[in-house]
């Protein structure tokens, strides 16, 4: 996998790093000052590194959707047609939420919500004024990556957030203070006391929560490609069903999920999909989408040898109908043992071993690139102001000694682990969220809404 970015000093840098089912391994960094990055340079970089590696230990390119890269992972396949070249989940579904914040009501609703954070952390009295009222920080806007408009969003709709902008506009030091009696205090006044604002922010709260679910899934590290085709669609399918949302507004958001899920499927989802032991009951009938995909998969994965591949197509009919008797035994239906696809495949595989091998290697797959820039912290650690006389080169062997030695260390601590990523640390995570809420209750909502009508 690889994605770039500038370091402190402004150098256009890109990582290559390698992940598989025991971590992941930094190989190296390019300095690419004064070079244009056009898709031959890419393909040239990526190329070193599968030649070093050797072509036969990668399945898979992993990148961002710039179009230079895209057409970089189709040179990738195209010198080497076993490998395939799959875009980011997490940069796709970040695409997602810009795309979702381009519409034209979500976009009014987040300039309003801006309007309000801005006036009230810019100035230090309006600010200390509202921590006095609430138990929780605001959540400045800021224009990075991943979500963090609607994360922002959930964190003003949280009952202390909101409780406490509304006790504080009501309350008697606000109305002292010469700032609420500008143009612009009174506006804020109307906004927080809105019920239509809080109502759509609820509403693109509950739109998106289905995406960050995912995309909290997708980032992190063992998050495999057997789970990402079945929670997308999922995903998909939870947002079509919400509540108190407009229909022709929920179309319009559904055209946009299914734009962006067109976008980013490749054959190694729907094949990861096939092959994940819990999805087994879910694939008796398999639509033509995913029979297309399969098939292409294992005709690429054995260049096209014929036999091989009629041997790989017994071995799954002999696991989706579980004809052999390691796929029989107790165990082997035991959703708690399914949920680990790989000791899955390597403890009940050995009656289909095409198969198996097939398995372990789509399902050791991650399904994107968020570890290069999880090591862009590494970087800025190691090259500082105070060290910024290191040269690229220093740098590059620096963090490569520090990002590989983490994962010896590892290593030598707990053992080869397998790292996977399963459904059952999503819905946990999605458990402790729901823990953390602390509600205050509606004790308030009454003498807001009255005020709010005595003041329209």
């Amino acid at each position: 996998m690889s994605d770039g970015w500038s370091d402190t000093r402004n150098r256009p840098i890109v990582n290559v790093m390698a992940t598989f089912a025991y971590g992941t391994v930094f190989l190296k960094s390019v300095d690419t000052s004064g070079e244009y990055k056009s898709r031959e340079y890419i393909f040239k970089i990526l190329k070193d590194v599968i030649l070093d590696i050797g072509p036969s230990n990668v399945v898979q390119v992993c990148m961002d959707n710039a179009t230079n890269c895209i057409v970089a992972g189709r040179m990738i396949e195209k010198e080497w047609p076993m490998i395939f070249f799959t875009r980011c989940t997490c940069h796709c579904l970040d695409l997602l939420f810009e795309d979702i914040g381009k519409c034209a009501w979500v976009h009014d609703v987040l300039k309003l919500a801006t309007k309000v954070i801005v006036f009230i952390t810019r100035k230090q009295y309006s600010l200390a004024m509202f921590r006095k009222f609430s138990e929780k920080e605001l959540l400045k806007p800021s224009t990075t990556r991943f979500a963090y408009s609607f994360i922002m969003l959930s964190n003003l709709l949280d009952d202390r957030v909101k409780g406490g902008l509304r006790r504080m506009v009501v309350s008697e030091q606000w109305c002292q203070w010469k700032g609420s009696k500008t143009q612009l205090g009174e506006e804020i006044v109307s906004i927080i006391l809105d019920a239509s604002f809080w109502a759509n922010i609820k509403k693109i709260v509950k739109i998106c929560k289905p995406i960050l679910k995912v995309l909290r899934l997708a980032d992190r590290e063992g998050a495999t490609m057997g789970l990402i085709y079945e929670c997308t669609h999922r995903m998909i399918e939870e947002i079509n069903h919400i509540e108190d949302v407009d229909h022709l507004l929920l179309d319009e958001i559904r055209g946009i999920c299914m734009q962006r899920w067109t976008m980013l499927h490749s054959p190694l989802h729907a094949t990861g999909f096939i092959l994940h032991p819990i999805w087994r009951e879910k694939i008796q009938d398999i639509d033509e989408k995913l029979n297309t995909s399969w098939m292409e998969t294992i005709m690429r994965y054995t260049n096209g040898d014929i036999p091989l591949c009629g041997v790989l197509l017994d071995e799954f009919y002999a696991y989706k109908t579980q004809q052999k008797s390691s796929f029989q035994v107790p165990m082997a239906n035991d959703p708690t043992r399914m949920h680990d696809a790989i000791k899955w495949w390597e403890t009940f595989g050995a009656s289909t071993p095409n198969l198996k091998k097939l398995a372990i290697r789509v399902l050791s797959q991650g399904s994107c690139a968020s570890s290069c820039e999880r090591n862009w912290s590494t970087f800025s650690s190691i090259h500082t102001k105070k060290r910024n006389r290191l040269t690229h080169a220093h740098v590059e062997k620096l963090v490569y000694i520090h990002t590989n030695h983490c994962l010896i260390r590892r290593i030598r601590e707990r053992g080869l682990c397998l790292i996977e990523a399963t459904l059952d640390m999503m819905n946990k995570e999605e458990d402790d969220d729901e823990r953390q809420h602390v509600s205050e209750g509606g004790k308030d909502i009454k003498t807001y809404n009255i005020i709010a009508l005595w003041l329209s």
